[in-house]
């Protein structure tokens, strides 16, 4: 029977092995004193600075586009102010003429009516 050796691993000549690292200990405060009180975590308030601005640029938009559409609305109707003004008067010489012709259909059928014989139904 043979005999097997076992050979130990061969390490790597360029590489120390790697030792974990170790936190520097803190002693305890002495008796009767409080640790120091830890700084809250400025992470809520990066969120809430988040938030806040983009409410903020939101609202320029909206503000913006508000401005912008009363100036667009203001320069729209200043431009066709004389057209609407010569819809209106079209409109009341319509509505006249409309007056008029209602008044002689009503004279017309007047009349027609007046020409027309009664007869007297019997039963």
């Amino acid at each position: 029977m043979e005999q097997q050796t076992q050979m130990p691993p061969v390490q790597s000549q360029s590489q120390p092995p790697v030792q974990p690292q170790q936190s520097p200990q803190v002693p305890p405060p002495p008796a009767g004193q409080q640790p120091p009180p830890k700084n809250p975590s400025k992470v809520w308030l990066w969120i809430i600075g988040g938030c806040l601005a983009i409410v903020i640029i939101a609202g320029l938009i909206m503000g913006g586009l508000a401005w912008w559409g009363a100036k667009k609305f203001k320069k729209t109707i200043q431009e066709n102010q004389p057209k609407l003004e010569e819809m209106q008067k079209g409109a009341e010489e319509w509505q006249k003429e409309m007056e008029k012709a209602q008044e002689e259909w009503e004279s017309e059928m007047e009349k027609m009516q007046n020409q027309t014989p009664d007869y007297e139904l019997s039963d």
